[in-house]
């Protein structure tokens, strides 16, 4: 897309996003993200951009925050499942 600073969004970015008036997956407003796939099936994780849910800070931890977009929900995955990714940038 012509930029270099693409990154995985915070948890609250993410969070933010969330359409939650919505009654089917994905819960994200199709007006300002118009290319979201529609009727996907439970659950719609995303990954969010901090790197441990086990309260260690190095490259030991085995789970990272995740948002399911069909049901509003955060929890940890281990950082094996795959899930997807919404990339934003800080832009200028």
């Amino acid at each position: 897309c012509g930029f270099y600073d693409w990154r995985l969004p915070t948890h609250n970015e993410l969070l933010s996003i969330l359409h939650l008036g919505k009654s089917s997956a994905p819960l994200i407003d199709n007006t300002y993200f118009p290319f979201t796939t529609t009727g996907l099936a439970a659950p719609v994780w995303y990954w969010s951009s901090e790197p441990s849910a086990d309260g260690v800070s190095s490259g030991e931890a085995q789970n990272a925050w995740a948002i399911d977009f069909a049901s509003g929900n955060d929890n940890f995955l281990n950082k094996s499942v795959p899930a997807r990714v919404r990339l934003v940038r800080a832009g200028r």
